[in-house]
């Protein structure tokens, strides 16, 4: 059942990555008023790009691989019928130039978890995965791992995401724009209040282009006799 409420929009931030692979954060947003589109990339672009003061001025762009080149944000009303083009527009950036640092595995991912108000339950909550990661961020005065000795994440990259959603979630542009989950289940849109980033590493679930489809890789070994 497709999420159709009016007022709506769901928008796909899509990453380009130098290899040929795409990224994707998905974010429903209510749209109140005409014009909101250029609010609501202000706020994407806020929350990617925007130093964070209470993080020594980091973003969220210094947790991702410099391999990330270049992106946009596609719009789609949550009533619009099927088939129907959506709408581009560039994110601002500033994007880090392609270099040889040191990275995490590509499937690596930081997961941020968002709610609801209480109380919460399945159609009240949400998450995004920020990928593919460096391993460090390294800013003038500011230097720390993205993950712990432990090898799970970091305290520094853990404050930083949940500075930065923390953020988004308030900038409701007005009450015009909020960032809100959007039910399917029950064609409902809630406002998202809380949330947090977990200090495990989780899993995009995608591969580069050049490799062979999950599930058709011919076999590296055999049992003798099989």
């Amino acid at each position: 059942m497709p999420f159709t409420l009016p007022g709506y929009v769901t928008v796909a931030a899509r990453f380009n990555r130098s290899d040929g692979d795409v990224v994707v954060n998905t974010f429903a947003f209510k749209n109140a008023a005409l014009g909101n589109e250029v609010g609501i990339t202000g706020m994407l672009d806020e929350f990617y790009f925007g130093p964070v003061a209470s993080e020594g001025g980091a973003r969220i762009i210094d947790l991702l691989s410099e391999r990330i080149i270049g992106g946009e944000y596609y719009f789609r009303d949550a009533d619009q019928l099927a088939g129907t083009p959506g709408r581009e527009y560039s994110m601002g950036g500033p994007f880090n130039p392609e270099a040889t640092v040191p990275v995490l595995p590509p499937d690596l991912a930081v997961c941020a978890s968002y709610r609801g108000a209480l109380p919460t339950h399945k159609r009240r909550r949400g998450r995004i995965y920020l990928g593919p990661l460096s391993r460090d961020v390294d800013l003038p005065g500011l230097a720390y791992s993205v993950h712990d000795e432990n090898g799970r994440v970091s305290a520094g990259t853990q404050a930083l995401v949940n500075a930065a959603a923390a953020r988004l979630a308030a900038s409701d542009g007005g009450a015009d724009y909020d960032w809100v989950i959007a039910s399917r289940a029950g064609n409902s849109a809630t406002p998202i209040v809380r949330g947090y980033c977990d200090q495990h590493f989780d899993t995009q679930r995608r591969r580069d282009p050049g490799t062979q489809t999950f599930g058709r890789h011919p076999d590296d070994w055999t049992v003798s006799g099989a």
